[in-house]
């Protein structure tokens, strides 16, 4: 996954166009395996979607616990980056209001 994380960030839209084409019966990211899903969330975060690039991460977090030490550094990052935090209670991440 290291080498397609890397590409993801150099080239996230060449990343995501064949992610988006070669999913077979998936019609959400909801749906897709969290290896992808991961790939996706560096490519969207590389392409400045902070807030979808969270969800993504979550996702990926949620449904492969054995990616979460790679990902959790990222989305901590991004949430500094981007004003989401993520809840103690929920587990999620959410985007805080500015007043």
């Amino acid at each position: 996954m290291v080498a397609r994380t890397a590409a993801a960030r150099l080239r996230p839209s060449y990343t995501l166009a064949p992610l988006r084409a070669s999913r077979d019966a998936v019609s959400d990211w909801r749906d897709e395996r969290s290896d992808r899903v991961a790939v996706a969330a560096v490519a969207l975060e590389a392409l400045n979607r902070p807030h979808k690039a969270a969800e993504l991460y979550q996702q990926a977090i949620d449904d492969a616990p054995d990616l979460a030490d790679e990902l959790r550094p990222r989305l901590a990052a991004l949430a500094l980056r981007a004003r989401i935090t993520a809840p103690a209670q929920a587990g999620r991440a959410t985007v805080s209001q500015r007043p």
